[in-house]
């Protein structure tokens, strides 16, 4: 795994267009690339988008620190109207990478929000790290942590998603979030193949007080399915004994 360290120029991406568009302003991206990668996250759309395909390195075999994120941010965010952002981090990483933990990036930038509030932060992670940041989190009235878990199978999690946290630790994650008053809820996109069980977990982990957000590889790819067809998920479930599986969430999807 390579790291690299640049410079931002820019923190927040405006939203014009795109299926964030509906919903944020802008997008905050602390990293560029993505350890969890190719290995354990073989449906990650971003694998689709030029910063994923035009680059001499595969993707998810290097990640890229933006080292001034956190000051730039901060310059940003004193702007007219900035507390009515409604800002997505992250659109294109994961903003919990491993480097996280010495780097201090994410948690950086909630120090900043911390003394500059918009009007809606979303957190999107796999990573148990942001446990690190429950302190920070608790505090905020603005601040959503949405955790994905994509499956509650073992075996499919150990050929799919091998580079995140066992999704036992990660329901356990969000359960504990909610219970330290923290707004969060689970995001299982894309929907692997799962148990009979895997709707009492989710409920048990979110409690009265979250939600959960399903989301197929139509819903969440951003492009409609195309993605991830390119990305050959229907043999790769195939192989991992669910052939057909990818057709139907095409089907569901088209029925709603």
């Amino acid at each position: 795994m390579t790291t690299e360290m640049t410079m931002a120029k820019q923190a927040l991406t405006p939203q014009k267009r795109g299926f964030l568009a509906g919903g944020f302003t802008h997008t905050l991206n602390p990293y560029k690339g993505c350890t969890f990668g190719r290995p354990g996250c073989p449906f990650c759309y971003v694998r689709e988008s030029p910063i994923g395909k035009f680059r001499s390195s595969p993707w998810g075999t290097w990640v890229s620190q933006k080292s001034n994120i956190a000051e730039v941010l901060e310059a940003e965010l004193r702007k007219p109207h900035a507390s009515h952002y409604r800002v997505f981090m992250s659109s294109a990483t994961d903003p919990y990478q491993p480097t996280e933990a010495h780097s201090c990036l994410r948690r950086r930038c909630l120090e900043v929000f911390q003394r500059h509030p918009v009007e809606w932060l979303v957190m999107q992670t796999r990573s148990l790290l942001v446990r690190r940041d429950f302190d920070l989190l608790s505090q905020f009235l603005f601040v959503t942590l949405n955790v994905t878990i994509e499956t509650d199978l073992l075996d499919v999690h150990q050929l799919l998603t091998r580079s995140s946290a066992a999704p036992d630790r990660r329901l356990h994650l969000v359960h504990d979030a909610i219970a330290r008053g923290i707004m969060a809820q689970i995001t299982v996109s894309p929907v692997l193949p799962y148990s009979a069980d895997f709707a009492e977990r989710l409920a048990w982990a979110v409690g009265a007080h979250g939600r959960v957000i399903i989301d197929t590889f139509l819903d969440g790819d951003g492009s409609g399915g195309q993605r991830s067809a390119r990305l050959g998920m229907s043999n790769l479930l195939a192989k991992a004994g669910f052939p057909g599986w990818f057709e139907r969430c095409r089907e569901h999807a088209h029925s709603l």
